[in-house]
């Protein structure tokens, strides 16, 4: 039984110094930071895959690639407007 309570009173401490630190301030901090950080990283992996597939051939080549069909091309020809 002792070492029950020891646990529980540890426990129990943990979470007194954890809003005694205001720990909801400072985790609801690091996460707006994270969630702030993802919009120029969003950002700069757009561009590094439209630098990668600049061709409109190269772009049906991933897509039927990701989607599984061989004949992607043949099914969805591409047209320049030129």
């Amino acid at each position: 039984m002792e070492k029950i309570s020891g646990k529980l009173r540890l426990l129990l401490d943990a979470l007194r110094r954890f809003d005694g630190d205001h720990g909801f301030l400072l985790s609801s901090g690091i996460t707006f930071n994270f969630l702030i950080c993802l919009i120029p990283l969003t950002l700069f992996l757009l561009a590094s895959i439209g630098t990668y597939l600049y061709s409109s051939r190269q772009v049906l080549n991933h897509n039927g690639s990701f989607f599984g069909s061989k004949d992607y091309e043949k099914h969805h020809e591409y047209h320049p407007s030129s």
